[in-house]
């Protein structure tokens, strides 16, 4: 069984995950996942939430998998 990352990743104190207040719920080599509760924060002039947190979580969450696989090598 892969070794779960979601602890360590939450720990971190700064930077867009910890902004955001996205909780990391996964985290190996072959999955990572996360949880978002939406709030004013995340919401465009409309009330619907911005493209952009929906990119920014993509990315986040797919340089986090690229970095747990790769960092076997």
């Amino acid at each position: 069984m892969a070794e779960d990352f979601a602890q360590r990743l939450n720990e971190i104190p700064e930077g867009w995950v910890s902004a955001m207040g996205m909780t990391i719920t996964h985290a190996t080599r072959d999955e990572v996942r996360c949880e978002l509760t939406v709030g004013q924060q995340h919401l465009q002039g409309y009330g619907i939430v911005h493209g952009g947190v929906h990119c920014g979580i993509i990315e986040t969450l797919s340089s986090m998998g690229a970095y747990l696989f790769a960092r076997e090598r």
